[in-house]
């Protein structure tokens, strides 16, 4: 069986759909969904349905088989005691909405003012005969639906249609009619509310209305009164809430094409199209929801800005081959704090250079280099015709001060901070501060409870003391990715120190403080670590030397910071939880990249080329096109010459105790980053291949190594101090300290002797146990890759390794041995016997002492005494 259905509370298109759908499936039963008419027009349509309501009251919902939905393909707008068949039976659907999430098995989606028309049409094709009745219930619904024909939604297809009705009879004064309805009392009512409480929106020439009633019990055909409002106001658009009962019902209408007043409705679970619109909401209140429709209209008119509307035009630029000395001068004459760089030859947009980052190049003594050597490059550009809110998005949300606009991809204009703010300004009932992020849930699934404990007393005390306390750096980062880690760095607006020494005091910890620094570390009566430090901001005399510190804000402590997924901060003294992201971090951990907080981050700290890539290897992040821009210059330049070689060599070290060691080195090689340490470190692929079989080897420690422990880092040292051996030494270069130094070089040099006994053909166990005892653990590892004889190598950590003499000292006293030199000679020999597979046990150990040492040392008790006594 077929039936036929609609959205819940109709309006005069859903009604004259199903009507004109039963034309088509003349077998099918209308399931009208209740519908609230009022006065002439409830009269008018009750008499043309009428003929379909009895045939409905007798139908079982169970033998329906196929359903066929008009005017919404929506499955929350079905009527709920209809909703059951949207499962079980075969979904025909006819609609001229977009938004739908029905499984319709055939879809009938058009883009008309009114979806009646597409069933006329339909009718039309199919020859099939209409009524006068049906007729005017039909233009009824187009008229309806498309303003009489006005609404900017209006297609060629609606009149066409139109015009047959007109051929078929429709009664255009029974249309107006209903259409146009006197007024009642509480109509007047209504509508007064509705001047009385609206708000108007305008940005540049688009206005939209928002207004609200409050009523006791239902009111039929309040769209109408919204319509009313428009005109009264000379309105573009407008959206009214009404209360009745317990339910808010949200009228949405648009006489602008540009103004799609479903797209705000469907943010609250509405639907309709873009110049009629509707939605119902339950247990809602009507401040809150006119509160969040206030905030969407807003958005809706920004989005009607361009690019071209905004822009400061024309704009100011410098050329990429201009001197940083030539730009200092245009910026300090301007009064602008950022530039758009273009290319001479072509006027194309290269980047942005800011008067920060000419500041920092000049402190460098850098002011003879090109602009191009420290511009950002990382950029967005947008068209003339962008919309407001995706450059909203570039300034708000990705940090970018400013944003070059392209007219068929030559610069036009620019766009500021201070464009976007004016623009927000002008709305009416200015926009909130956006709330910040909130990631306590997170921090609470992350840390142990003793972590948050301390984590939430840090934010009262420090509270209490005036001072603010944030969670900063990495471990913002981890909790971010759902990752552990117990680094647990405090950031103090206040003094660090006092602080630090005040907790310790109230929770009976250790402290040990750094003036210099103005920094502190606690150590908590259960062992935890907690860093503390001042807010603070660096800055650096010479390229790659240490800091020198003074006070400063959260903001500028996190900008002194190497990447912007590590400049993130969390409130611990007031909303704990709340997430501060200045530089973009969320962003960028979201999107995977890497990317330095400022041009001159590398000449400021070139190790951070180093950490780039470790962080990159680590997280399995990519590195960002401008960070990847700047590390090549950098090197270029040579700044990593300029740095403690003793500072590189703990970013090494960092690297070696990472996973994914090889990736690490592949971008070590790809930036040169290793080679500009020494020119004769090259790393070929066959050194990343022996790179490889050593991390494989590093990670099965876990189970070979059992309880014995290895300084990871020095596998790999030892491995490269053997590859490079013959031409330079690699932990010399990249500046190990002298005691890792001589353990690697030692090490290494024991390598070849231990790999040639290795590879004897007819080795035992026992020389291979010989070969490799005297080697340190990590120097075996760093032979892996190295030797043919892997098995060999593998049995030895299996098993060899971990072998013991099965006699002790204990044991030969007991044979009535006196304690003397000899035992370790015993005991030795005993053991080479084991490794040979002479001696499987005790026993046969006891006769080999027996044989070979009767007369050792005096025995002084017979070997049966002893044997029985064992």
């Amino acid at each position: 069986m077929k039936a036929i259905t609609a959205h819940k509370n109709p309006d005069f298109d859903a009604i004259a759909s199903c009507v004109a759908a039963k034309k088509l499936y003349p077998d099918a039963v209308i399931l009208f969904p209740q519908f609230h008419g009022k006065g002439n027009a409830q009269f008018i349509l009750q008499s043309l349905i009428y003929p379909f309501l009895e045939e409905a009251e007798h139908v079982d919902l169970n033998s329906i088989d196929t359903l066929i939905v008009v005017d919404t393909h929506s499955s929350k707008r079905i009527e709920p005691k209809y909703r059951p068949l949207l499962k079980k039976a075969k979904i025909i659907c006819y609609d001229h909405h977009e938004e739908g999430d029905l499984a319709c098995e055939q879809t009938h989606l058009v883009k008309y003012g009114a979806n009646t028309t597409q069933l006329v049409e339909k009718i039309i094709k199919n020859g099939i005969e209409i009524d006068e009745e049906e007729a005017t219930l039909f233009m009824l619904g187009i008229y309806a639906d498309t303003g009489r024909l006005t609404f900017s939604s209006t297609t060629p297809n609606d009149i066409k249609a139109a015009a047959f009705l007109l051929e078929k009879g429709a009664d255009l004064e029974t249309v107006k009619e209903v259409l146009e309805e006197a007024l009642t009392e509480t109509d007047v009512i209504i509508l007064n509310d509705l001047i009385k409480n609206k708000r108007i929106y305008e940005i540049g020439k688009k206005r939209i209305g928002l207004s609200f009633s409050s009523l006791d019990e239902y009111v039929a055909n309040v769209s109408n009164l919204v319509g009313k409002l428009i005109n009264i106001d000379r309105l573009d658009a407008a959206i009214a809430v009404f209360r009745m009962g317990s339910r808010l019902y949200i009228i949405g209408r648009s006489n602008d094409k540009e103004i799609d007043v479903s797209r705000i409705l469907k943010e609250v679970g509405g639907g309709g199209h873009p110049q009629a619109a509707s939605a119902t909401i339950k247990d809602a209140t009507l401040i809150d929801t006119t509160e969040k429709l206030s905030q969407l209209i807003k958005e809706e008119l920004l989005g009607q800005i361009k690019a071209k509307d905004i822009m400061s035009f024309p704009p100011k630029f410098v050329y990429a081959t201009d001197s940083i000395e030539k730009v200092n001068e245009l910026i300090s004459k301007s009064g602008m704090n950022a530039l758009v760089v273009v290319c001479k030859e072509t006027g194309d947009v290269m980047g942005i250079i800011t008067r920060q980052v000419i500041n920092k190049a000049i402190f460098h003594n850098m002011h003879k280099k090109t602009v191009s050597l420290f511009m950002n490059t990382e950029i967005k550009t947008v068209d003339v015709e962008e919309n407001f809110n995706n450059i909203k998005r570039i300034v708000l949300d990705e940090k970018q001060r400013l944003i070059p606009v392209l007219e068929r991809g030559k610069l036009v204009g620019v766009i500021t901070r201070t464009n976007l703010l004016k623009i927000l300004s002008e709305t009416i009932n200015r926009e909130k501060p956006l709330k910040l992020q909130n990631i306590s849930s997170r921090v609470k699934g992350t840390l142990p409870k003793n972590a948050l404990e301390y984590l939430k007393e840090i934010g009262e005390l420090a509270k209490s003391m005036g001072y603010n306390a944030y969670l900063v750096g990495g471990i913002i980062r981890d909790i971010i990715l759902g990752w552990e880690n117990l680094d647990i760095d405090i950031v103090i607006e206040g003094d660090g120190i006092v602080f630090a020494k005040e907790f310790a005091k109230i929770k009976q910890a250790k402290v040990a403080t750094h003036e210099r620094f103005k920094t502190a570390t606690l150590v908590m009566k259960d062992g935890m670590r907690i860093d503390i430090a001042t807010a603070r901001e660096e800055y650096y005399d010479l390229p790659g030397a240490l800091p020198v510190v003074e006070k400063s804000s959260i903001k500028l402590d996190l900008y002194r910071r190497d990447f912007t997924i590590n400049a993130l901060a969390m409130k611990l003294h007031d909303e704990f939880g709340d997430l501060l992201d200045f530089f973009g971090g969320l962003n960028d951990i979201k999107n995977k990249k890497i990317r330095v907080l400022h041009m001159l981050s590398f000449v400021d700290d070139p190790t951070r080329m180093y950490r780039a890539v470790r962080f990159a290897a680590r997280l399995g992040f990519d590195i960002g096109q401008q960070t990847d821009r700047l590390i090549k210059v950098a090197v270029e330049l040579g700044i990593v010459n300029k740095v403690e070689k003793i500072r590189i060599f703990n970013e090494i070290v960092h690297i070696l105790n990472n996973d994914n060691v090889k990736s690490s080195f592949e971008m070590l090689k790809s930036y040169r980053l290793i080679r500009t340490l020494d020119n004769k470190l090259i790393i070929d692929d066959r050194i990343l291949s022996y790179i490889d079989e050593a991390e494989e080897i590093v990670k099965s420690c876990s189970i070979f190594c059992k309880n014995k422990k290895i300084k990871r880092e020095r596998v790999f040292l030892i491995l490269l101090e053997y590859l490079f051996g013959k031409s330079t030494s690699f932990s010399k270069a990249v500046g190990a300290d002298d005691q890792t130094y001589e353990f690697v070089k030692n090490t290494s040099k024991k390598i070849p002797i231990a790999n040639g006994i290795l590879s004897k053909k007819n080795v035992n166990d026992l020389e291979i146990y010989e070969a490799l005892s005297k080697i340190p653990l990590e120097g075996i590892l760093a032979l892996y890759p190295l030797t043919k004889e892997k098995e060999r190598l593998i049995r030895y950590l299996e098993d060899l390794m971990h072998r013991e003499p099965i006699i002790k000292g204990k044991d030969l006293i007991k044979l009535g041995f006196k304690p003397s030199k000899i035992f370790g000679q015993m005991i030795n020999d005993i053991f080479k016997q084991q490794l040979l597979g002479k001696i499987k046990d005790k026993i046969e150990a006891i006769k080999y002492i027996e044989e070979n040492y009767k007369n050792a040392n005096n025995k002084d008790k017979s070997s049966e005494l002893a044997n029985r006594q064992m």
